[in-house]
């Protein structure tokens, strides 16, 4: 794991917008579907809490990246890895998230 951060909002509607909005600005396309971060797939997906999208990042390091939505405690969170596989950060992220 490269970075984990997570940041709280006041409320759900305003955690809403920035995930699609940070989504929105992602330097590739994501697609929204259910087979999305399951072995290795980019795009966004629903989760039992909230959402969640999965991508390699086409400039720079080219690392794995999650972000998701807590809806729990209203939380949005940011997970990159060191290699470009995304199931592998998946599957940490699905193993710690309960």
């Amino acid at each position: 794991i490269k970075e984990l951060a997570l940041f709280r909002f006041p409320d759900r509607g305003s955690l809403a917008d920035y995930f699609a909005y940070r989504i929105e600005i992602v330097d590739e396309w994501l697609v929204d579907w259910d087979g999305a971060c399951i072995d290795g797939a980019s795009g966004v997906r629903v989760w039992t809490h909230g959402s969640i999208a999965c991508w390699v990042a086409s400039t720079g390091s080219k690392t794995a990246r999650l972000r998701w939505t807590d809806e729990r405690d209203r939380s949005y969170g940011v997970l990159d890895g060191s290699t470009q596989e995304v199931d592998r950060l998946y599957r940490w992220w699905k193993k710690n998230m309960r």
